[in-house]
């Protein structure tokens, strides 16, 4: 069994010829091929970049592991067209293939999980969907608030009808307040009226009777000398 001490140095072992001997150094081809891989790094960079800010901009988004996963896939596929760049030059094959193993890796996973990840992707909700809803949903919010200037409104003419009826039950309380206290000085005027004629009446019965008691012994006095 291999000592995994005396392989690492085969992992980083760079003896072998560059690229370049392959393309005959032909500086045409040398240019071509290090900058369209080069290119193609800082593109394959530059995306993961812009699925990060995505993600830290927008909590709220669905499958956000899905997104890191295709980001760190985006970047091994950088990291090895990079290393191809430097191949031309150097024979790091060894670590040229170890990134390509984890790139392969990388991609088995992310085409695994990807496929059944697609029926939830389109069971989501459709941009015109979502239109709709937030029209429906803005339609509901105008009835809503129509609803409740119309409630307002009811309820402050309720409130000045209440207010209304208040000052009119106050306002009949007094009169009433007012008739009363008359009525029971028109009553108590009466009641003194009356005294005073029952006192009258009963002066004019003690006199009138004081009056005719001496006729009438006179008219019985004579009387009993009649039947004698």
């Amino acid at each position: 069994m291999a000592d995994p001490a005396s392989i690492l140095p085969e992992w980083l072992d760079m003896t072998f010829m560059g690229h370049g001997h392959c393309y005959l150094w032909r500086s045409d081809l040398l240019a071509l091929h290090a900058i369209s891989d080069t290119l193609i790094a800082a593109a394959y960079f530059t995306i993961p970049l812009a699925l990060y800010v995505l993600l830290h901009k927008r909590k709220d988004i669905e499958f956000e592991w899905m997104f890191l996963l295709f980001a760190l896939f985006i970047f091994c596929c950088g990291v090895t067209h990079l290393m191809a760049v430097y191949n031309i030059w150097n024979g790091a094959y060894y670590l040229s293939g170890f990134l390509k193993a984890l790139t392969a890796v990388v991609s088995l996973i992310t085409a695994a999980l990807v496929w059944p990840l697609i029926p939830r992707a389109m069971a989501l909700p459709r941009p015109a969907e979502l239109q709709a809803a937030n029209q429906g949903l803005e339609s509901e919010i105008v009835r809503r608030t129509e609803s409740e200037q119309s409630l307002k409104t009811a309820r402050r003419e309720l409130e000045e009808q209440i207010e209304e009826l208040t000052r009119t039950k106050q306002r009949l309380e007094q009169e009433i307040e007012q008739r009363t206290q008359l009525e029971q000085q028109q009553q108590q005027r009466q009641t003194r009226a009356l005294e005073r004629s029952n006192e009258d009446l009963e002066q004019f019965a003690f006199i009138a009777s004081h009056d005719l008691r001496e006729p009438l012994r006179k008219l019985m006095a004579f009387t009993q000398m009649l039947l004698r």
